[in-house]
């Protein structure tokens, strides 16, 4: 047997055809460790069922691209190459580095297929350098926009304008604070005080508010995410109240307010319509502003999304590929631990919630259940889960399982390209995607 790294082709225009060729049609035992798996109808069904949601809601939908940072998925979390979705598509991202944004500008330029004409960079950074990459992004897209939330961000973007006598405004989401307490605004009278600059700046055209509940990944249950969304959409509502105390000529329709995450999207595919969905419901009947809902992580999920109880493990459309290369009998436990060849870099060091550990093992059941319990660079230990000499046994040396991440996110960001499988786990087609900043 025969293996091919990534690593051979990459970073040459080849990669994917080569990839290919040695390894469709094959299984996941011919595959090179550490490898990143994709379950390509576990991600269609992910991305189905929260588009079939969002139409139903009526809502616009912008689509996060870091997870995967992939052409392939980001059409389908659009709406496109689902075999069971027949609703609207969709034409909005999010992205977190300005390479995301270019590989997708430069895709659509490169084959004149156009599914995207709108972008948000996801970081309220203003640096000159950045400036320049966002004006020339701007040509390449119908709308790019940016994320703000301070005062001083204003004064860079008229002293850039002035200095290279850019003209046309830039557009802007004023970024929120819903309680993360990563970046955006958390206070009314800061918030009062941007605005007063921004409206007053021909510089500058306001799009609306941006708001993400990063810490509702720290839900418990549906119920939990469903609050966190009700805060999402509080913020909001507050802000486009004070706006209309600043300037109620305003046409509040042509206010976008964004909201969203993984948790908070996903506690809109359960109809529970108790406790906060009432108050929901009346935010909502009251929201002058244009309502669209964002989210990235959930076409591939994670232990972190299993911990939410939004989901569950047959939800997760990612896994790593490793390698049990020793055994430990007897060591730190009855039955002992396992040596793989995937370590930090492969896996990540992000915790779970509700799954100690930095990943699940899945295996043979015959070898009971797993965790990936300890971390070195290029080292993962593993340990039963269970304390029983009844509960295991050893996996033997040179056996191949797969691992379920903590978070998908960082997981991914470590290898130079997805394998993808279909229900069998053969190997169908490999993903290239987009590296670096």
């Amino acid at each position: 047997m025969t293996f091919l790294s990534p690593l051979i082709a990459y970073p040459a225009p080849q990669i994917k055809e080569t990839l290919l060729e040695h390894s469709k049609g094959k299984s996941i035992d011919s595959l090179q460790t550490p490898a990143l798996l994709i379950n390509k109808s576990v991600v269609q069904d992910n991305c189905t069922r929260l588009l079939k949601r969002v139409d139903h809601l009526g809502y616009r939908f912008r689509a996060h691209v870091k997870t995967h940072k992939t052409i392939e998925i980001t059409k389908q979390q659009l709406g496109y190459d689902l075999p069971n979705y027949e609703g609207r598509k969709y034409d909005s991202i999010v992205v977190s580095t300005l390479k995301e944004a270019y590989s997708v500008v430069n895709y659509q330029e490169s084959t004149g297929e156009i599914f995207i004409n709108d972008i948000v960079y996801g970081l309220p950074n203003i640096a000159e350098d950045t400036l320049f990459h966002i004006l020339e992004l701007s040509k390449k897209v119908k709308h790019f926009r940016l994320l703000i939330d301070n005062v001083e961000h204003i004064k860079i973007l008229k002293a850039f304008n002035d200095k290279y006598n850019v003209e046309a405004p830039w557009s802007i989401f004023i970024k929120l604070d819903a309680g993360t307490a990563r970046a955006g605004i958390e206070k009314p009278q800061v918030l009062s005080h941007v605005l007063s600059k921004v409206l007053s700046n021909p510089y500058l055209s306001l799009y609306g508010f941006y708001v993400h509940a990063g810490h509702s990944y720290s839900s418990n249950n549906v119920e939990e995410s469903e609050k966190h969304f009700l805060e999402e959409l509080q913020c909001v509502s507050d802000a486009v109240n004070l706006l209309e105390q600043i300037a109620p000529e305003l046409n509040f329709k042509d206010i976008v307010v964004s909201v969203g995450a993984t948790p908070t999207l996903h506690s809109l595919e359960h109809d529970l319509y108790t406790g906060t969905s009432k108050k929901i419901e009346d935010l909502l009947s009251n929201l002058k502003a244009t309502l669209e809902v964002h989210a990235g992580n959930y076409g591939l999920c994670d232990l972190q999304q299993v911990s939410t109880g939004c989901v569950n493990t047959g939800n997760v459309g990612l896994h790593v590929l490793t390698t049990v290369i020793s055994q430990y009998p007897q060591r730190k436990h009855p039955i002992g631990e396992l040596l793989t060849n995937s370590g930090v870099i492969a896996l990540s060091r992000e915790p779970s919630p509700k799954f100690p550990g930095f990943g699940r093992v899945v295996t043979d059941p015959k070898y009971g259940e797993w965790e990936v319990n300890r971390l070195s660079q290029e080292h993962g230990i593993l340990r039963p889960v269970g304390k029983s000499l009844e509960e295991g046994k050893l996996i033997p040396i040179g056996t191949k399982v797969k691992i379920i991440p903590n978070h998908a996110c960082i997981t991914a960001n470590s290898f130079n390209a997805y394998y993808v499988l279909d229900d069998k786990e053969t190997i169908i087609d490999v993903y290239i995607p987009w590296r670096g900043w």
